[in-house]
């Protein structure tokens, strides 16, 4: 350690900034593996121990803004030396993590007698940066899936003791439990069980494609209690979890997440498809052309801001199907502070009869949502820009002026409270008419045939 000392003299490093400075040609690579710009990130260092997350942390790639974080420790030997260790970490394919210890350099520089730069020769550029990113999630996506692939398979099953599993399913977990492959777990984010997550081949389950993770409580730097391990980059879209099951009609379920689909199987027996989220909901559907399907969707109907996702994505799901039906659960009024949204709120606000009775009972229909016709007059141009917006997010169509729109009943009183808050009842005009699928069509009018002989049409 002595000739440590000797060494720091020698090249003028007092401190943890002067060993920072001198690292460069390490830190900076380290920092662009996780998507960090260390060029800026080094001109406003926070202080020791003060993390960086979201808006505050510079990173190389905008999409990356929100996946990235950061935090340093200036440290002191047994022997009195100041060095730091620097911590980069990325939620990015299941999360990535770089570490800096500024001591471990400091002796590795002194034994190598290494010449030290305190700065770059040449400053990296945009394409760099990229690059070095790029490279860096080619290498380290595919081993980070391989590396958890091997812990999954040494994790035990999961009984249905999780937190999560008796928060969302109570005494029933432990049942449920044995239609999926759920395994346990615990790591430095705490307790968590883990699913594997399929793509189909031929219409029955092919390899693995990637893992899904839901712990105890918020991962912190992210604020959400669940992260994906996958094995490739866009792996996610089209996968699925699988409950697994037995149907004599030949009828499948999908949902959008795990508790929904356990809470499904309490009273359907046939397999059920887990689409990992609304915006997957059709890529899964694509893949069960051969099948009957039911879609349990969910309904998003407290997001006036974005519409009616759950619904939407499960109508235009069972639309390019061709051969399903949409169930949605209805929840009483009164239950509004709750903000309940899929058939798991349902069992755990209104109990397992009403949830029996919307899932068992033969008389009541699966739910199709009626269509509207939307339509609107409205003068200031600002308030027409949120019209837009407000109709965008529900209409199945992507005209400008009229919208085509299936709404649910509570959907469209939302609606007109949501236009009532926008328009000038003094001038403007807003239209909602449903179409009733038994109305007749009226022709108005009817264009002449054209048919020269002289002329080729090409339509």
């Amino acid at each position: 350690m002595m000739d440590v000392r000797r060494w720091l003299e020698e090249n003028s490093i007092n401190g943890s900034m002067d060993v920072m400075a001198s690292a460069y040609s390490e830190l900076m690579p380290m920092a662009e593996s996780c998507g960090i710009n260390w060029d800026q990130l080094k001109r406003r260092l926070p202080s020791s121990d003060q993390p960086l997350s979201a808006r505050d942390l510079p990173v190389c790639v905008a999409s990356d803004r929100h996946r990235c974080f950061f935090i340093w420790h200036d440290n002191i030997s047994s022997t009195g030396i100041r060095f730091p260790v620097l911590v980069f970490f990325t939620h990015r394919a299941g999360g990535y993590k770089q570490i800096f210890n500024g001591l471990k350099w400091l002796i590795a520089q002194c034994r190598d007698s290494a010449p030290l730069s305190r700065g770059p020769c040449r400053r990296p550029t945009v394409t760099d940066r990229l690059t070095a990113n790029t490279d860096a999630c080619k290498d380290w996506r595919p081993e980070n899936f391989r590396r958890y692939h091997r812990l999954f398979n040494s994790l035990p099953q999961e009984r249905g003791n999780h937190p999560y599993l008796v928060k969302k399913l109570g005494m029933h977990a432990t049942d449920l439990c044995r239609r999926m492959d759920i395994r346990s777990g615990a790591d430095h984010h705490g307790h968590f069980i883990s699913t594997p997550l399929y793509r189909l081949k031929d219409h029955t389950l092919g390899l693995v494609v990637g893992y899904q993770q839901i712990y105890d409580r918020a991962i912190w730097g992210n604020g959400q209690n669940r992260k994906f391990i996958m094995s490739v980059e866009g792996a996610k879209r089209g996968s699925f979890a699988y409950v697994q099951g037995q149907s004599s009609s030949g009828r499948v379920g999908m949902t959008e997440g795990i508790a929904t689909a356990l809470t499904i199987g309490l009273y359907r027996t046939h397999p059920i498809y887990v689409a990992l989220g609304a915006g997957n909901l059709m890529l899964v559907a694509k893949q069960l052309d051969n099948v009957a399907l039911d879609i349990f969707a969910d309904n998003d109907c407290w997001k006036p801001g974005i519409g009616n996702v759950g619904l939407n994505c499960a109508s235009a799901a069972a639309l390019a199907h061709g051969n399903s039906r949409i169930y949605a659960p209805v929840f009483t009024p009164g239950n509004e502070v709750h903000q309940p949204t899929d058939f798991n709120d349902l069992l755990q606000l209104q109990g397992i009869d009403v949830l029996s009775a919307q899932l068992c009972n033969e008389r009541s229909p699966p739910m199709s949502a009626p269509l509207f016709i939307a339509a609107y007059d409205i003068g200031q141009a600002k308030a027409s820009r949120q019209a837009l917006q407000c109709l965008r997010a529900l209409s199945n169509s992507k005209q400008k002026s009229v919208f085509e729109c299936s709404l649910q009943q509570h959907s469209v009183w939302q609606l007109l409270r949501d236009m009532e808050a926008i328009i000038d009842p003094a001038q403007d005009r807003f239209l909602l008419s449903m179409i009733d699928p038994r109305s007749n069509v009226v022709r108005m009018g009817l264009a002449p045939s054209i048919t020269p002989p002289t002329l080729f049409f090409v339509d």
